[in-house]
Order: structure tokens, then C-alpha cells, then sequence
């Protein structure tokens, strides 16, 4: 009986070991993809001489607002009123006490049912409400950081010359540090 075993037992630790050195190739093709992005980004980072064609200055009563909202406005979206008006409720500072703090809120559904459209549709209702509106792409790490970097041009705290991860942490100082005297809305 043993020796019926044998043969599969070695063809399983064959496949076995196939399995593990294509998950480290994988592993190596997911970071050497990864440093080529950043490297991609970095490159157009400092080639860049503005970035005023990407900053628009919203129309609002906010002299100094800054807006990064690349989505735009659909003309055919199907009025949500309870919803805007919650999100109103929730996020807009004239509506909520100070002592409260930061508020956060999360639109959650199945895909296709319209949460970026009432995402947007929000943003463009309510932005002459805040100084500062910036849209934060997430659903890749790189994404992120790209936006973050971004972030950071906007509100002048990047720094020629220095490392992508100085850079972010400069956007990051920033955000824990302006809220409290600027209101600002993060998507």
C-alpha cells in the first residue's frame, strides 16, 4: 500500500513546490510593477511646471477654497434628497456643533446603485460650504499616495527635492493640523 502512495506523494510535493516559486514570482512581479508606477509618478511629479490647471478655485464665498474634484456633475442624476440631506446633516459645519469634532461618513451598496454619483452630486451641492474639498482616489495603494502627493501640491507643503515618503508626511501633518481652523471635505 505504501508503495501506491509514493508516486502521488512526490508529484504533490513537485506541484507543491511549482506552486510556492510562482507565488514568489508573483510576489516579485507585484513590487517590481508597483517601484515602476511610483517611479512613473515620480517622474511626472517633477516634470510638472503647475498645478494650476488641475487646482480650480471653487465659486464660493471661501476666498482661499481649493477643490480637486475631478468627477463631474451628472445633469441627469436622480434627485436622492434623503440621502443628501443626511450627508448635509452630518458633514456640512454649519449644521453640526464644533465639540463634535471631524465627522466621517460612509456611503455603502451593492455596485451600480449610485453612491459615487451621490458622492459628487454632494460635493457640487455643498462645496461653496468648504475650504477645502479634495477627492482621494483609494482603490490601489498607489492611487492613494498619488492623490495624498497631489493633496499635498494643492495646499503648498511639498517639497522639491525631497523623498516621496517626506512628502507624505508633510500632507499628512497638514490634514491633522488644519481642521482646526479650516473646514474641509475629504471623498
Amino acid at each position: 500500500m505504501r508503495l501506491a502512495w509514493r508516486p502521488l506523494e512526490v508529484e504533490f510535493q513537485r506541484i507543491q513546490k511549482n506552486i510556492e516559486k510562482s507565488n514568489r514570482e508573483f510576489d516579485l512581479e507585484v513590487q517590481l510593477a508597483y517601484m515602476k508606477a511610483m517611479a512613473e509618478w515620480q517622474r511626472k511629479m517633477e516634470n510638472k511646471d503647475s498645478i494650476k490647471d488641475s487646482v480650480s478655485s471653487a465659486e464660493s464665498s471661501k476666498p482661499n477654497s481649493i477643490s480637486s474634484i475631478r468627477q463631474l456633475r451628472r445633469p441627469n442624476f436622480t434627485d436622492r434628497t434623503h440621502i443628501l440631506k443626511e450627508l448635509e446633516e452630518i458633514l456640512v459645519p454649519e449644521n453640526r456643533n464644533p465639540a463634535d469634532g471631524q465627522q466621517s461618513c460612509v456611503l455603502h451598496g451593492l455596485g451600480g446603485v449610485g453612491k459615487t454619483e451621490v458622492a459628487v452630486e454632494f460635493v457640487h451641492r455643498t462645496q461653496k460650504q468648504w475650504d477645502y474639498v479634495f477627492w482621494l482616489r483609494a482603490e490601489t495603494e498607489v492611487e492613494l499616495t498619488n492623490d495624498i502627493i497631489e493633496l499635498g501640491r494643492h495646499v503648498n507643503v511639498y517639497k522639491e527635492g525631497q523623498t516621496l515618503q517626506e512628502n507624505l508626511e508633510h500632507a499628512r501633518k497638514w490634514l491633522n493640523t488644519t481642521g482646526e481652523s479650516s473646514s474641509r471635505l475629504m471623498v
